[in-house]
């Protein structure tokens, strides 16, 4: 083997060593109550975690139902292994499996929620967040909050993808970058991005801070249906 090949061969090994498994839940129980808050009541069935937002009290008993959003789901009580979630120094993936949407009311307003946030605030009130949302109608969008570290101003959320695939969903990917940011979608249809950071999003406010996670189904104000999310498998990988 000559030089050329060794350090090849020693770079790709590094890189080996490097890769982690962050998490993997399979969810054949319920994800640790330690680690993770239940928003309204979440439950496991079958190897899957189910979101059923019928079960938000807060909105049952409110007065009127139909203004409010209601949310089922789980959320992080504290920061997520930060630093293999670094993507401003790591290459991290997300995958989410066997993903379905369903619901009473209209599809459009029936939609799986996936938060990572930057600070204890979580979810739209964070200062910086990157959103992704399934409807049960199949619309996949990506969206993010930034705030400026050079000039201290927010940026308004911005949508950096939107598509339209048939549900279930059997794997889609998240994969984040310095660079930039990838979607991969596998199922009924299949389709895979490389989305170069708007040059709204100042990458830097993302190293060396908290970070949260929130997953939940959501149904949007205005509609008196339900929605349900299931999912069977949340993984995260730092450098895969």
């Amino acid at each position: 083997m000559n030089i050329s090949s060794k350090i090849t061969v020693g770079l790709i090994f590094a890189a080996f060593l490097n890769a982690e498994t962050v998490s993997d839940y399979a969810f054949d129980e319920f994800p640790s109550k330690s680690q993770w808050s239940s928003i309204a009541s979440p439950t496991v069935s079958d190897g899957q975690i189910v979101f059923d937002t019928s079960t938000d009290e807060s909105v049952k008993n409110a007065k009127e139902p139909i203004s409010l959003y209601e949310n089922c789901g789980i959320t992080t009580k504290a920061q997520f292994d930060s630093e293999k979630l670094n993507f401003f120094k790591n290459k991290v993936e997300m995958v989410f499996s066997d993903l379905m949407v369903t619901g009473t009311g209209k599809p459009k307003n029936q939609i799986f929620v996936f938060i990572i946030t930057a600070d204890k605030a979580g979810g739209e009130s964070s200062s910086a967040f990157i959103r992704l949302r399934v409807s049960a109608e199949g619309e996949v969008l990506l969206q993010m909050r930034n705030f400026s570290v050079e000039t201290g101003s927010e940026v308004k959320d911005d949508v950096f993808f939107k598509a339209k695939v048939m549900l279930p969903i059997k794997r889609l990917a998240l994969k984040m970058s310095k660079e930039d940011f990838g979607i991969s979608i596998t199922g009924n249809d299949s389709l895979e991005q490389t989305i170069p950071w708007s040059s709204s999003f100042d990458i830097s406010r993302w190293n060396n801070i908290p970070i949260f996670l929130s997953l939940k189904g959501v149904r949007t104000i205005g509609d008196e249906g339900h929605t349900v999310v299931t999912l069977g498998n949340f993984k995260i990988d730092s450098n895969p």
